[in-house]
């Protein structure tokens, strides 16, 4: 987990170091390092700058997400802008 509060939360719950279900099965889960957002801000601040040209656009939409308990949550998605197809 990547937020600080599950990890502590399954660091609390945590029985020999597996995660409740895979106990049957005898895998473990091993929690990797939190991601940084550091690492991705090149990454946002590129996104903002094409948007801003004009050249993509972003759009919030629901998607599916096996992880939320609706089994979708809203996303935003990049999409190529459609004034760049034009000639």
């Amino acid at each position: 987990y990547a937020n600080p509060r599950k990890r502590a939360r399954d660091a609390a719950r945590r029985h020999n170091g597996l995660l409740p279900g895979f106990e049957e099965i005898g895998g473990e889960y091993l929690l990797h390092p939190p991601c940084s957002r550091r690492g991705l801000t090149w990454l946002r601040h590129l996104i903002y700058r094409l948007r801003g040209r004009g050249q993509v656009e972003t759009r919030r939409e629901p998607r599916p997400d096996p992880h939320n308990h609706r089994g979708w949550d809203w996303m935003t998605t990049l999409y190529p802008s459609p004034s760049e197809y034009e000639e």
